[in-house]
């Protein structure tokens, strides 16, 4: 009994030993969930950008792959972004936009029977042969906003909303027209925009800063933006719609030295400042003055305490001293012992 006993406990311990052996491990992991860089799809990833991408993103700015300052997205501007397709080249975040832009504007002319836009290459295509060459530019969830000429009849009007429909259909599409045509296109299922204010539906105009933005009336009769339509840089248009967009500069007091590099300027720049011109901010850094968005040099301001370096452009009377202490910062400290000795000043 006691030797069939013994051999049980055998086998038992002999699986035991069997089991904690076997690798159940799958030969290759897969993530148990999908990680994505939380920076901005429009930010640059190259390596030479990293300090100053994040001296900028600090101040809800990010750098393009082309050394364009932007938005860190949409949403720092309070307003929904769109990008106005003219004969200028595309941008180069034109295709990973997606964090940037709700969609484009597309201003559309009739010509030879057939409706028309201005495309980058500063020509009159069709918008059928538009929408083949720059399909790839698009997303499905771009909204798109057509804008016809002034003159476009009711019959024209309604032409181009069937190619529209036909064409770009998986889009969200809207027409910025006239308060007459306003009715005929919400009944043809779209959006419409007017280009006057009206106290019904949403309407187009250009603001005191020049910055063309889409509004809407409010039940007190208060406008409020909705949209902000650019054409060559988001980024200024945002500072003047939404003066908060930029974040309070990291250095409240900075003595600066003979040379400031751009992570120590982006962080010093007050908010109002063109972060889009930062080769001549570090010129004027030396004198105490920025550029701002609307082109002032100004000097920087309470929160931007800049405490003067004399020796920086020194006046004639300070040269002298100025040279002689030039090499202050290498003089040696020697520690040791010494005697002071006090001497009566003789009469």
């Amino acid at each position: 009994m006691s030797l069939l006993r013994n051999v049980c406990i055998g086998l038992l311990v002999a699986l035991m030993f069997t089991g904690c052996a076997v690798d159940k491990r799958p030969d290759s992991y897969k993530p148990a969930i999908n990680i994505s860089p939380s920076i901005a799809a429009h930010a640059s990833l190259l390596s030479k950008d990293q300090a100053l991408q994040h001296a900028l993103e600090r101040r809800n700015l990010v750098i393009s792959r082309t050394g364009e300052v932007l938005p860190l997205n949409q949403n720092v501007c309070q307003s929904a972004l769109y990008y106005q397709i003219s004969d200028r080249p595309l941008p180069s975040y034109i295709g990973q936009h997606q964090d940037l832009l709700s969609g484009f504007v597309l201003k559309v002319i009739y010509s030879d029977e057939q409706w028309k836009v201005v495309n980058p290459e500063r020509e009159l295509m069709p918008l059928n042969d538009f929408y083949e060459d720059f399909s790839a530019t698009f997303s499905a969830q771009d909204q798109l906003i057509f804008q016809p000429s002034a003159n476009t009849t009711n019959a024209q009007l309604k032409q181009l909303m069937q190619v529209v429909s036909q064409v770009f259909e998986q889009h969200a599409n809207s027409f910025i027209v006239s308060a007459s045509q306003a009715a005929s296109v919400k009944t043809a299922g779209f959006q419409a925009i007017t280009t006057k204010a009206n106290s019904q539906q949403r309407f187009i105009r250009s603001s005191s800063h020049g910055v063309t933005q889409i509004q809407v009336n409010d039940s007190f009769g208060d406008s409020e933006t909705l949209a902000i339509i650019f054409e060559s840089d988001p980024l200024t248009a945002c500072m003047k719609t939404n003066t908060n967009l930029v974040n309070d500069p990291v250095n409240d007091e900075l003595k600066p030295p003979l040379k400031i590099d751009q992570q120590l300027l982006v962080a010093t720049l007050p908010k109002d400042a063109d972060f889009n011109q930062l080769a001549e901010q570090e010129a004027l850094f030396s004198e105490g003055v920025y550029l701002n968005i609307w082109g002032d040099k100004k000097p920087y301001g309470d929160n931007n305490k800049l405490i003067a370096d004399r020796c920086i452009k020194p006046e004639s009377h300070l040269l002298a001293e100025c040279s002689s202490r030039i090499g202050d910062g290498n003089t040696k400290t020697v520690n040791g012992r010494a005697i002071l000795r006090r001497v009566n000043n003789e009469k």
